[in-house]
């Protein structure tokens, strides 16, 4: 997994590796970061703890079709959005499980609800 774990570090969101025996194989330093320094070996039920991101995982585990679905978390009163890519790989040896990503959508989120508040307020104006 050391092969794939450099892969990992390149990506520029948060992602993880989670292996056949339903543990945290690989991740890389904004997943870390999210999800806690530890996470490698645990199992992906204690890292992750979101009912929909659970499913997922465990749904590609079982066809290895690759979903999507949404991550939220509140940290420091901030609340983030995350879009989850959950896909099934196998590279052979180097990699086999299932990939998680979370990219932030966080900003995006903030936005768009900033173009409904506006829009909202100029009609109540009108």
């Amino acid at each position: 997994m050391q092969g794939f774990a450099s892969v990992l570090a390149g990506m520029p969101f948060a992602a993880l590796l989670i292996g056949p025996d339903e543990r945290i194989h690989a991740a890389n330093d904004a997943a870390r970061e999210m999800l806690g320094k530890g996470i490698e070996g645990r199992h992906f039920l204690t890292a992750l703890r979101q009912p929909d991101v659970l499913e997922a995982v465990e749904q590609t585990q079982r066809d290895h079709q690759a979903r999507r679905t949404t991550y939220q978390t509140s940290e420091s009163g901030r609340d983030s959005v995350f879009q989850v890519h959950v896909a099934h790989v196998d590279a052979g040896a180097a990699a086999r499980g299932v990939l998680v990503v979370f990219e932030d959508l966080t900003e995006r989120e903030q936005a768009a609800q900033m173009r409904r508040d506006f829009v909202a307020n100029v009609s109540h104006e009108l």
